[in-house]
Order: C-alpha cells, then structure tokens, then sequence
C-alpha cells in the first residue's frame, strides 16, 4: 500500500504547477525530493563533509598530508561544535542529549555522561568503504581505524565513577550561570538551536561528577585531533544509516521527502485524490468502525475477569477516526509554521537539505506542545511516516493513512466480506484491547460467538501471548461482525468458493510479504494461531491440525499452492 501511494506522490509532486511552487512549503518539499533524485552517483561522505566543518577555516585532522603540518587543535572549540552536531540529533561521545516531557507540559532536555555499549571496531568494510571514499589510501586508511579503535576504547574505560550526584535550572539567568561552573557545557547549550524554538525548557545534569571529570581534564592537542576524527567518522557512520539505503531512486526519495514532508504531501494527496471521493469514503469507513466497535464489546462479553469491558466501553464510543493522518484543521498557515525553522533548500545539494531536515526534526521535538493542535501524529517509531493505521491512545484517535484508503485494500463498492476481513481486520487489531495482568497459569476463555465459535486463545506463559492474542482477538471481531451484519447472506454470488474459505485467504493475505522478509516467521505463526482458533475454518478447509510436515500439512489453498 506504502508503494502505491509512494507512486501517486511521485506524479503529484513532478507535476505541481508553478503556483504552487511559490507557496513556501510545497516549494521546500519538491526542493527537498529534486535535490535527493539528482545526488545519484554523487559521493555522500564528501558531500557531507563540504557542509559540516569542525571550525571555522578549519578542516579535519584526517585529511592533513604528512606529519611536517600539525592540525591546529587549539582553533577547534569541541564543545562548541558538539552543540552544532546536536542539532542533527547526532550522538556525541562526551555527552548524552535526552528530550522527555514533564507531567505539567514542558521539555526537559537531560544531560549526562553517554552509554558505554560495546566497543566499536573501525576495522569492518563499511568503515574502509568509508575511507576509501574519504581518498585515503589503504596504509593510512588502516593507521585511521587502529587509531580509532584505540582512542574510542581507551575513552570508554576513562571514566566510572557514577553518582546520583545532579542538577536542575530552567531560565536564561541559570544558563549564564554556567560559564563559572561548567563552561564547556555554556559552549555546548549555547551552540544548539534549543533556545532559539523554545525558552521554556528545564534543564537536568546527571552524575555531576562526570562533568566535573569533564571539567578538570586537560585536553591535549593530541587528545582534541583524535577525538575530532573520531568524531567524524561516527558522525558520517550516522549520517550514512540513516540516509537514503538504497540509492536515489525516485521510489527510494519519495519515502525520504515522507519521512520529513508527510505533513505537505498529505496535504497535497487530500487535495487532489481523497477529497473528491471522501464524502462517499468517510461515512462508510466510520459505518465499518461502528460494526467493529459493536462486535468487540459483543466478543468481550463475559470477559470480566480478564478485560476491564466497560471502561473499554467508554473508551471505545469516544474513539475518532484521524482519515489520512491529517492535523483536525488543515490551514496553511498551520503548515507554514511548522516548516518555518527550514531555510531556503538548495535543489542541488542533497546534503545540506538533509541536515537541515534532521535539524527540523529536533525543532519539533522541542516546540511539540505549540503543535498540538495541528502536529502530524506518528505511530510506534514516533518519527516519519506510517502506511499501516495506529492507534493513538493519548488522544484515543484512530489513525488510517491515506495508503490504507484505497485498492487493493478497501473501496466503498466492495462486498462486506472483503470489508470486514481486510480493511476491518486492519482496525480491529488497534483497537482490540489489552487484558488485565493475569498469572500464567491462566488461560483467556472464548472470545467470540455464545456458541463458543473461537476456542480457548493462547495460553500466557507464552511470551508472544500479547502480539498473537491482539491478531487473534481481531480476527475473531472482523468474524463475528460479518456473521452479525449479513443477516444470514453469508455466501457472495460472484464466486462458488465458500465464504470462509474467503473470508480467512482475505484476511492471511495482509500478512504477505517478501519470503526472506525479517517478519516471515511471524506472520506465519500468527496465520497458524488464528487458523487454530476458528473451528469452522478448519472444517472449511478439511483440515483439522496444523502439520509440520509436507505430507500432512493442511492445504489452504491449493490454486497459487499456498500451504
């Protein structure tokens, strides 16, 4: 679905007309995916470093020739600079940056010494990639990486002394305050973008004695080159993660202009393909949703014991549904603003348009509470785009992308049957709740029809019971509302396969992805647990096990061999 949509995009987007173009957003947008299809072929580790200096007129250690001209380590400001790369949300290694919400509606940005996971080996491919790209040869490219390796080693066991020593300040007056006692965290605070999107932030310290460690160290002209390149090529190593994977296709920059612009391209998709037809979709969507809501509350009877069915109740008769991920109301002024902080995009470079991208995403973070209102919502990764619908619990919103809204996965036309067992499966599983805290010795009865349609569920000592039990609470939902609604016209004219049948090979087919996908074998022993739940199902197929072997296994549909 994300691949179709990415496509309608694509046509949107290379077709806009020039006075669209001279709104500032949609100008920023198409500048943003032009700029990314045209950085095919181009070097994106120099790419990046002609943007990112370690000073000004000051260029990094890494490329000086020779040992007869010495960096000059005493221009490089390091605290200073880590405050520049922090707002690229770059991880430094002398401080951690954290941003969290406070109970009355304020950021809080929390400093403290970083995690010390496994030590980093600069000896791999892609770090010799990255040299190579850099022009060094092979002897200095592995001077570079025994060099790091060491320095990012030694760093890690400098310092362990932990306390719960720490500090709070939340005003401009308790900034200043800090050139006495820490001034290098002055340099770093008042080198980021922080206070310049929002003054009303609190700040923490954790383990002061860390920064007091930081504080009295003496940084040596050897100490500031090493960590100056270190710095860099784990500055590049994140910067290259996260870039586009694949290249610069139009596909693969679409997704990328998404994940920074969805608010802009949402606006345009809602303009110019959804809006026509959403007086027709919405009403119907909702009816769906109505059905489902019913028919949960109807598989959660007698559930007392295990589901908290009324406030579920009430939760679920004040659930909205958020059509196409879309703030409630849709200005461009709306949109200006929260684009506001992005300078003037340059159509040819790539590279400097994705920093400030990243950039953007830190500006938002910290101004979220000015966006409530109209802010794009995010799913579980909090960032980027989604094409799956979520549920939003804070704002009890039902999330359905645009993706979703459209063939193959829903259309207004279509039979209930397919309604219910794709589009409707979709939605149940966001909404279907989650049980009260139980032993696991116990198991959760029937949740579906009286007649005891879905057997016993999964039992909880399993450690996946909670994922496999929304699936198969869903499925149970999307079953018992078809059966519900169709008033016994169960069976669709248009073809001779039974229902069932037709019913579940709707509803297996949403899980179907690439055979090596990461989730194959996920989504298999889902399919399995909601086949091992219906009963009628398996009489539907003749099946009654679900078998390992080749010889026994239940065949589900043998006319693309599916088994």
């Amino acid at each position: 679905m994300g691949h179709k949509m990415n496509l309608q995009l694509i046509g949107l987007l290379e077709t806009l007309e020039e006075e669209k173009l001279k709104i500032e957003f949609f100008n920023k947008t198409y500048e943003y995916y032009r700029a990314c299809v045209e950085a095919a072929g181009t070097n994106a580790v120099q790419g990046y470093l002609d943007v990112i200096k370690p000073g000004e007129n000051l260029d990094w250690p890494i490329f000086r020739r020779g040992n007869s001209q010495p960096w000059p380590a005493k221009d490089f400001e390091m605290f200073a600079f880590l405050g520049r790369l922090q707002d690229y949300g770059f991880e430094n290694p002398l401080i951690s940056v954290q941003i969290k919400e406070l109970a009355n509606a304020t950021i809080a940005v929390v400093l403290a010494e970083p995690r010390r996971g496994k030590e980093l080996d600069f000896f791999t491919i892609e770090t010799y990639n990255l040299f190579k790209n850099l022009g060094l040869s092979e002897d200095k490219a592995f001077r570079n990486a025994r060099r790091l390796t060491a320095v990012n080693s030694a760093w890690g066991r400098t310092h362990s002394n932990n306390t719960s020593r720490g500090m709070s300040f939340g005003s401009l007056g308790d900034l200043e305050s800090l050139k006495d006692t820490y001034p290098y965290l002055h340099d770093f605070l008042t080198n980021t973008s922080i206070f310049k999107w929002n003054r009303n932030i609190r700040f923490e310290l954790l383990n002061l004695e860390y920064f007091d460690f930081l504080l009295a160290r003496q940084w040596s002209a050897e100490d500031k080159e090493d960590l100056c390149n270190l710095i860099m090529v784990n500055l590049l190593q994140y910067l290259l993660k996260d870039s586009v994977a694949a290249g610069h296709s139009k596909l693969d920059c679409i997704r990328e202009t998404r994940n920074g612009f969805d608010l802009v391209l949402t606006f345009l998709y809602y303009e110019n393909i959804y809006k026509p037809k959403e007086r027709q979709m919405n009403p119907d969507v909702k009816a769906i949703f109505q059905q489902l809501r019913q028919s949960l509350m109807q598989v959660l009877e007698g559930q007392s014991e295990y589901f908290d069915v009324e406030k579920i109740r009430i939760r679920l008769n004040q659930t909205w549904i958020n059509f196409g991920n879309q703030p409630r109301i849709q200005r461009n002024s709306y949109v200006r603003q929260l684009y506001a902080d992005i300078p003037e995009l340059h159509g040819r470079n790539y590279y400097f348009n994705r920093l400030q991208l990243l950039r953007h995403g830190m500006v938002t973070s910290l101004r979220r509470f000015e966006y409530e209102s109209h802010v794009m919502y995010f799913g579980e990764t909090g960032k980027g785009y989604s094409s799956t619908p979520f549920y939003d619990a804070s704002r009890n919103m039902l999330v359905l992308p645009f993706d979703m809204l459209q063939t193959p996965m829903y259309h207004t036309d279509w039979h209930g049957i397919f309604k219910s067992s794709s589009f409707g499966f979709q939605m149940a599983q966001q909404i279907f709740p989650q049980p009260k805290q139980f032993t696991a010795d116990q198991q959760i009865a029937s949740l579906a029809h009286p007649d005891g349609l879905c057997g016993k569920l999964l039992n909880t000592s399993n450690a996946k019971t909670a994922s496999l039990l929304r699936h198969v609470g869903a499925a149970a939902v999307v079953y018992h509302a078809y059966t519900s609604k169709q008033d016994g016209q169960l069976q669709p004219e248009f073809t001779d396969m039974s229902w069932q049948k037709l019913f579940f090979l709707n509803m297996a087919q949403t899980f179907c992805n690439k055979f090596d996908h990461p989730k194959s074998l996920v989504y298999y022993t889902i399919v399995q647990q909601i086949f091992v739940q219906f009963p009628n199902l398996q009489e539907a197929f003749q099946c009654h096990k679900i078998a390992l072997t080749a010889a026994d296994r239940c065949v589900l549909y043998n006319g693309t061999n599916v088994t």
